[in-house]
């Protein structure tokens, strides 16, 4: 079965002396969530430590757009009938799929209830929930749970614990007073207050960073992809646009906004053997229409 890690995660801020050990509650979790999510390179990369007031340095890792997670209302999600005690829902877009992912949240715990796609029900978990928080949060919280998915016998276990907090540094931003959740041997980093996820991965065979938009963002990217490959490249860039939409302009930016190259034809794919090796924004223009991405050149 797939496993969701992708809800290990938290933080609430608070100042006091210092880092203040950062603590998820139930309230924390906003009315509208979305985030664009990046495949990294594991290469040379570490979980770093346990423990208080520690600092994760990830901020040169090269990425590639992977996909976009979007809160929705329950009731629009396909299947929503199977989960009458949802209150909420996380829609995962792909590039060939969507996936839902049902949720409840009351003052106690954050448990999945099941996972649907765009035409079946994939995971029912009524006979046993999947807890993912208790609530409050804090540090050196450990969650036993068992879970069961409905029609299969087999009882899965899951332990989790909040095992450290700090500030992570992301190609994205720093985010201080982060909270890390340990689920075995895979890693999530997230924002209490608002919650927001960061980081997850086993840093063997995966490592995910999230970008956090404003849903309308998300959402347009979500819904009218546009994607480039090879990513990274060394010269040649294509670009995958929605609809076949006809381009106007297409400008990069270093991560400071500073245009480093543009180019006015209609073409799908621009040249950027004379960058710099580094990471950068690629925004295409098409008439009112605006659609942005990152790439990196080495």
């Amino acid at each position: 079965m797939k496993k969701y890690y992708f809800f290990s995660f938290m933080i609430t801020m608070s100042i006091a002396l210092g880092y203040s050990q950062p603590q998820l509650n139930a309230s924390n979790f906003p009315s509208n969530y979305s985030t664009l999510v990046y495949n990294a390179d594991v290469t040379g990369l570490t979980v770093g430590n346990a423990g208080a007031n520690q600092v994760w340095n990830y901020a040169t890792v090269p990425v590639t757009y992977d996909f976009a997670l979007i809160k929705i209302p329950v009731e629009s999600a396909p299947f929503a009938s199977s989960y009458p005690a949802a209150n909420n829902c996380w829609k995962y877009v792909y590039s060939d799929s969507n996936e839902y992912i049902f949720f409840n949240i009351n003052n106690s715990t954050f448990e999945i209830l099941g996972l649907s796609n765009d035409h079946t029900v994939t995971s029912d978990y009524s006979p046993d929930t999947q807890t993912i928080f208790t609530f409050p949060y804090i540090f050196n919280t450990v969650v036993n749970d068992t879970y069961q998915d409905l029609g299969n016998p087999e009882l899965y276990t899951n332990v989790t614990q909040y095992d450290a907090f700090g500030t992570i540094i992301t190609p994205f931003g720093t985010f201080n007073n982060a909270i890390r959740q340990k689920d075995g041997e895979f890693y999530t980093w997230f924002n209490a207050n608002p919650f927001y996820i960061i980081a997850s991965g086993d840093f063997v065979s995966f490592v995910n960073f999230y970008q956090t938009n404003p849903l309308s963002t998300v959402q347009t990217i979500a819904d009218n992809q546009i994607v480039v490959y090879p990513n990274p490249t060394n010269n040649i860039l294509n670009l995958k646009l929605p609809n076949n939409i006809a381009i106007d302009k297409i400008t990069i930016t270093d991560l400071t906004g500073k245009i480093v190259q543009e180019q006015s034809q209609n073409t799908a794919f621009i040249n950027v053997e004379n960058l710099a090796d580094g990471i950068y924004i690629l925004r295409v223009i098409s008439g009112d229409n605006k659609y942005e991405t990152k790439f990196v050149k080495q």
